[in-house]
């Protein structure tokens, strides 16, 4: 099976353009925006729109990046869920 590339090691935005370091801070910039919204219980439940306002970035901008609300929520949890995995799997190699 084939391993989808982490978020440090994107180098192609989803039209299959290569990310430069401009695309690259532009996908962090995203990805920081919905980290913001969704860390505030004030802020209305979060959408692509209220993410890509606070960028700002137009809404075909952004979906050359994250194709819906769950590819974007994915992102964010993704280096998240690495660490935890790591750390499991590291916890577990003495068991053995």
């Amino acid at each position: 099976m084939r391993k989808k590339p982490s978020a440090k090691s994107l180098v192609h935005n989803l039209n299959g353009q290569k990310l430069g370091r401009k695309g690259r801070d532009t996908r962090d910039r995203i990805l920081a925006a919905a980290n913001i919204l969704l860390a505030d219980p004030a802020n209305p439940p979060i959408t692509l729109s209220a993410v890509a306002r606070m960028v700002p970035l137009g809404m075909t901008s952004l979906y050359n990046y994250f194709s819906d609300l769950t590819e974007l929520l994915l992102a964010l949890l993704e280096p998240m869920m690495a660490t935890e995995l790591e750390f499991y799997l590291f916890e577990n190699s003495y068991e053995n």
